[in-house]
């Protein structure tokens, strides 16, 4: 809408107007009235024409105004056609989504009439289905009254002839207690028969039996003076064996106190340098470790070089055991029965042997232990050719074992020494040596020394095998509990 704009007349200026739309001349004329102006097509042209030939400054100022709303009306309107395309589309939405609507209502109507159906369908079959089931009940219960009064007419007829029977059992009852009554009167009279029959037996068998028991009284003061008699020869007999018992035990003690003292002579003192000259033994010892090693691995090289490259060996990662300490064992682990020790020559094993017995003699480590064999296979070797037992053997070593019963072996706690394994001349043939178990059975030495080893021969004593390390492997690796070097 436009203020201040009169609505011209158009009037056309020539004939040929008709011809062309595009050559017609408008010429306004101003009505003083005002009123509002639709702008369509041909009122746009209008103002164009009146912008070219308005000869005034205040009309080409008012049409400059009018086509700025026109372009804004312009504007608005293709807004608005915009608009209205989107409005039909919605409404072309809409009218799709109202007729799928429609169909799915329709599809539910449908599924709800056959479902319908349907029910009607069951709940007449289910009525069915009640009926007659209504009437097998009927003829059920019928069946079940007719049993019923059967039943009972029965138990009538039963109830009837059990009292009858008992009517028959009572009377009959009545008859047998009469006869028992009659048999009970007759028992008694025959019982005081036989009751006066006992007593006379009973006074006869009295006399009888004191005569008997005067019999009996002298048999056992004569059995009385015999068992004391016999009790005097057992306890002589026991007396005589505890003395023997002790005498044993006595030189079993004085065996073992004579090989404790003479083990302790022999490593009280230590021969050095070329004089051989004899010196204290806790004087000149230093400590000796012993490192846990590999039973499987074998060293080569040789033992003058290993002396001299024994100080660059790095041991951190071994675990260090101390000599008085080879056999200690954590409380998880397995106990430990033979232990090798290997070392090249002169780096202390039999020194470690040494301290080890001396340590033992004075009282100072390892007191679990009862007996020390120091063996030493250098001093075999002078006899390999000969058949003895291990007791035989021993007592060869050691004259002051003489005396010993075989039985010590098994009650006390033994450990076995045996050094030089790299010294001996015997071949260790474990085997093809035969198997002993007995301390007195005659084999050869190195049947003797194999079974020791192994196991089978004092399986509860303790080894401990010192050699050089190219000798170590002689012994199989499931002899050996423990494997450890001289650092």
């Amino acid at each position: 809408m436009v203020d201040q704009m009169t609505q011209p007349r158009l009037v056309p200026l020539n004939d040929q107007s008709k011809k062309k739309e595009s050559q017609i001349q408008f010429v306004p004329q101003i009505k003083k009235k005002r009123q509002s102006i639709h702008f369509t097509q041909s009122n746009i042209q209008y103002i164009f024409y009146l912008f070219f030939y308005a000869d005034t400054i205040q009309l080409k100022g008012e049409i400059k105004l009018a086509l700025k709303k026109s372009r804004s009306i312009l504007e608005g309107l293709a807004q608005s056609k915009s608009a209205l395309k989107k409005s039909r589309s919605i409404l072309e939405g809409l009218a799709q989504s109202k007729s799928a609507l429609k169909r799915k209502s329709r599809s539910i109507l449908e599924g709800l009439a056959q479902s319908k159906s349907a029910l009607k369908k069951k709940s007449r079959s289910i009525l069915e289905g009640l009926a007659q089931s209504k009437s097998a009940l009927k003829r059920k219960s019928r069946s079940i009254l007719e049993g019923l009064a059967q039943s009972k007419s029965a138990l009538k007829k039963k109830s009837r002839s059990i009292l009858e029977g008992l009517a028959q059992s009572k009377s009959a009852l009545k008859k047998k207690s009469r006869s028992i009554l009659e048999g009970l009167a007759q028992s008694k009279s025959a019982l005081k028969k036989k009751y006066r029959s006992i007593l006379e037996g009973l006074a006869q068998s009295k006399s009888a039996l004191k005569k008997k028991s005067r019999s009996i009284l002298e048999g056992l003061a004569q059995s009385k003076s015999a068992l004391k008699k016999k009790s005097r020869s057992i306890l002589e007999g026991l007396a005589q064996s505890k003395s023997a018992l002790k005498k044993k035990s006595r030189s079993i003690l004085e065996g073992l106190a004579q090989s404790k003292s003479a083990l302790k002579k022999k490593s009280r003192s230590i021969l050095e340098g070329l004089a051989q000259s004899k010196l204290a033994l806790n004087k000149v010892y230093t400590e000796t470790y012993m490192v846990a090693c590999d039973s499987a691995t074998v060293n080569k090289e040789h033992e003058v070089w290993q002396a001299e490259t024994a100080h660059l060996q790095h041991t951190s990662g071994a675990s260090v055991i101390k000599c008085q300490d080879i056999f200690k064992h954590d409380e998880e682990e397995e106990p430990i029965r033979c232990v090798v020790t290997k070392g090249v020559a002169g780096i202390g094993k039999t020194v470690a042997v040494q301290k080890f017995i001396l340590d033992w003699a004075d009282g100072i480590e390892n007191q679990h232990l009862d007996l020390l064999i120091r063996i030493s296979l250098r001093d075999l070797n002078l006899i390999k050719h000969r058949q003895c037992s291990l007791h035989g053997l021993l007592q060869v070593l050691y004259p002051e074992l003489k005396d010993i019963d075989i039985k010590m072996y098994f009650d006390h706690k033994i450990l076995f020494i045996i050094v030089g394994l790299d010294e001996i001349q015997l071949p260790l043939e474990f085997q093809k040596n035969i198997p002993i178990s007995d301390v007195s059975e005659s084999a050869t030495l190195d049947g003797i020394l194999t079974n020791l080893i192994t196991g089978r021969l004092l399986p509860n004593a303790l080894l401990w095998i010192t050699s050089r390390p190219v000798a170590a492997n002689r012994i199989p690796p499931e002899s050996r509990d423990r494997d450890q070097r001289v650092r």
